[in-house]
């Protein structure tokens, strides 16, 4: 009865070996088939592992590369070194009760630090914007209590966007309106 059960044991063994051989040669996760971006460590036979030797370097074609001490064309900003937060304005409506645009939303990632701002676009082009701190969430940060009082607003449609901003991420929502009496 223990010789079957050993067979099958070392017959996984085998299967995961060869699982973990193929992983390696591949080079991605074959859970997830995403590229694997950290080096492979090889273990030498006293069972201290060994960094892989470094990566070779292409050179590069000088024409293609800017010098260092170019400017960049006038007009044209800098990209914003921060990651980009995935936003979403999940709420807006006029709230007669209130009487003011009432808006929530949420971003990710999910961090901490973070600013919500709430923009108002009128008819006539003006802008008018609520802010509020973003609130760690489970998985996401809230963006809740964006109110706008009506004295601030004139009848008709207005644009409404959501951003996020934080030292390290920042996004925009997509434009909705809301009709303001």
């Amino acid at each position: 009865m223990r010789r079957p059960l050993a067979l099958a044991v070392a017959a996984v063994v085998v299967l995961v070996g060869v699982a973990v051989a193929l992983w390696l040669t591949r080079g991605t996760d074959p859970a997830d088939e995403t590229p694997r971006d950290e080096p492979s460590v090889a273990a030498s036979p006293t069972g201290r592992t060994t960094p892989p030797a470094p990566a070779s370097v292409e050179p590069t074609d000088d024409a293609a590369a800017p010098s260092p001490d170019a400017s960049p064309d006038p007009g044209q900003t800098p990209a914003d070194p921060r990651a980009r937060a995935d936003v979403v304005l999940t709420f807006l409506e006029w709230d007669d009760a209130t009487r003011s645009v009432q808006a929530s939303g949420y971003s990710v990632p999910l961090e901490e630090g973070g600013t919500c701002r709430l923009t108002l676009t009128g008819p006539d082009g003006r802008t008018v914007t609520a802010e509020s701190e973003a609130v760690p969430d489970v998985a996401s940060v809230a963006c809740g209590g964006l109110s706008v009082p009506r004295e601030r607003l004139t009848p008709g449609a207005w644009s409404a966007t959501l951003v996020y901003e934080s030292s390290t991420s920042v996004g925009e929502s997509d434009v909705r309106e809301v009709s303001v009496p």
